[in-house]
């Protein structure tokens, strides 16, 4: 017994807390990825933009293998030099930048106190700051 509760009642509301804290965190991340895209320059138009939607061929799969690979490197702390994409209009350029700026996003490690402020409806003032990428295209 802990505090005069029997032990099953203590780790039944210890599971309890654990599921909700959980819920919080998951919807705060969702709420926080819906602030901080836009904030970066990923608007409405290209958040479907994901290596999950990317359609690999013979003519992007070096493109594809690529953008992969070096967000793999970043993501693990490795050498990522950097990325340069080239063609002509309609090759994939813009949805593969957007795919690795995506996943960074959604990777990078937020406290959970922040999470936790977005599950609860309280923004960060500047939610671009909470990204490790901004997005630009002319």
């Amino acid at each position: 017994m802990i505090n005069n509760q029997p032990q099953e009642a203590v780790s039944q509301s210890y599971r309890d807390y654990e599921v909700e804290r959980i819920e919080k965190l998951r919807r705060g991340r969702s709420l926080l990825l819906y602030h901080v895209l836009p904030s970066v320059g990923i608007g409405p138009r290209y958040q479907e933009y994901t290596f999950a939607n990317c359609v690999d061929t013979d003519t992007n799969r070096a493109a594809v293998r690529a953008a992969k690979d070096f967000t793999q490197a970043l993501l693990s702390g490795g050498e990522a030099s950097g990325l340069y994409f080239g063609g002509s209009a309609g090759t994939g350029k813009t949805f593969l930048a957007v795919a690795v700026a995506i996943t960074l996003i959604r990777r990078y490690k937020q406290d959970e106190s922040t999470l936790i402020s977005y599950a609860h409806g309280f923004p960060h003032p500047c939610p671009a700051k909470l990204s490790p990428v901004r997005f630009y295209n002319d």
